[in-house]
């Protein structure tokens, strides 16, 4: 038998079904390589915003902390001050899953006007943190120092 050519594989001109199945096949590869080049497209788009898109794991409850204010007439007054808890935008250069840093703390406690605590800080479960390798994170500024002197971080 002689070998398969381009010529021996196509149909002849009279086999109408045959044609036209060559036909339907060279139009179903011609849509099956642009469904393929469209999946690629999207999930380039979806890599290309998830890079883009900071993932948020800082701290948002700044807690309020009592301090003493003296007035002019000499009067010493308490005020509540809001702590802003510093954050850093990071990188890190390795996937890191659930990763255990810090608790979650559901009230910081109440001071007296001496310092000492009125009603004791609550503190929730354990925070849990999962880092994909390329993604922004915006993270509070003592994990970003852990996770740098640990080398996961691009500096």
């Amino acid at each position: 038998m002689p070998p398969a050519t381009a010529r021996t594989q196509r149909k002849r001109p009279g086999d109408l079904t045959g044609v036209r199945g060559q036909t339907l096949a060279a139009e179903a590869a011609a849509n099956k390589e642009e469904a393929a080049r469209q999946v690629q497209t999207a999930q380039d788009l979806q890599r290309q915003e998830k890079i883009n898109t900071d993932v948020d794991y800082s701290t948002k409850v700044a807690p309020l902390m009592r301090r003493p204010v003296a007035q002019e007439d000499g009067e010493v007054v308490v005020e509540d001050v809001a702590v802003e808890i510093p954050t850093r935008r990071i990188r890190v250069n390795y996937p890191i899953e659930d990763m255990t840093f810090g608790r979650e703390v559901i009230h910081p406690g109440e001071l007296n006007e001496h310092g000492a605590y009125v009603r004791s800080p609550v503190l929730g479960g354990l925070r849990s943190y999962t880092f994909e390798e390329g993604r922004y994170y915006v993270v509070d500024a003592d994990l970003a120092d852990h996770l740098a002197f640990l080398g996961y971080i691009y500096e």
